[in-house]
């Protein structure tokens, strides 16, 4: 994991080219703790001068939206002078891409699912391994 208290896990496998992901989870249930946390991962993971990749992905609850439970979204984009976070929707057949104050987005993370009583929060995904060049498949035809 990472020295502020997340969780993490390794994901992939290098010895057959799959790049391999290190996830930081962030689910305290503290709004400004969570505030701190994803506005330091979006300026490394929206820096587009940033190696490796990563990406981060919100888990919060939908009710100020007027729907009910929780709901994962990537963050596509951070307006640093309005504060506010660009949601990309999974489902954007229903959900256009829409911009969310960060502070508000925070608040809405560190919120408890009903069903599992576990606290919301994010995940920051990044690449540690594999090559960003080459897919596996030619990687693998060079030897």
């Amino acid at each position: 994991g990472d020295d502020d208290g997340g969780g993490g896990s390794g994901l992939g496998d290098e010895r057959r080219g799959t790049p391999r992901l290190a996830v930081d989870v962030h689910a305290d249930g503290d709004a400004a703790l969570a505030e701190k946390r994803l506005r330091a991962a979006l300026a490394v993971a929206l820096d587009p001068c940033a190696a490796p990749p990563s990406a981060v992905i919100a888990n919060f609850t939908r009710r100020a939206f007027g729907h009910r439970g929780g709901h994962f979204c990537v963050v596509g984009g951070w307006h640093r002078r309005r504060d506010a976070v660009l949601l990309l929707d999974p489902a954007a057949h229903r959900v256009r891409p829409h911009w969310v104050p960060l502070r508000m987005l925070a608040a809405l993370m560190a919120t408890r699912d009903r069903t599992s009583g576990e606290s919301r929060g994010f995940l920051h995904v990044r690449r540690v391994g594999g090559r960003l060049d080459r897919p596996p498949a030619a990687a693998a035809h060079r030897r």
